[in-house]
């Protein structure tokens, strides 16, 4: 079996994305740690709606990315939209 040269660019680039540390995924590290702290310390009722929240906000953000896949091979992904709708879902989760 061979692979073409652009598919094996393709898989050279998808493999970038998913190794390199992004910036959300900088920044949720860095605001996590104490978020989860917090979490920690807060009423088991107050902690059980947090979590039923983010779980709600990320549920969208798989539901909106499954969408945007197709069984076809495309030219290029929706790259831009899920980092958008990656950094919207943070920015809510941020914001409880």
């Amino acid at each position: 079996m061979t692979i073409d040269i652009e598919d094996l660019e393709t898989i050279r680039y998808a493999k970038s994305l998913l190794e390199g540390e992004s910036f959300a995924i900088k920044a949720t590290n860095f605001i996590g740690k104490p978020i989860e702290i917090g979490l920690g310390m807060l009423p088991e009722k107050a902690n059980k709606t947090i979590t039923k929240a983010t779980n709600k906000a990320l549920n969208v953000a798989l539901k909106a990315a499954v969408v945007t896949m197709s069984k076809k091979p495309t030219k290029s992904s929706w790259e831009k939209m899920h980092k958008l709708a990656c950094d919207n879902c943070l920015k809510v989760v941020v914001k409880m």
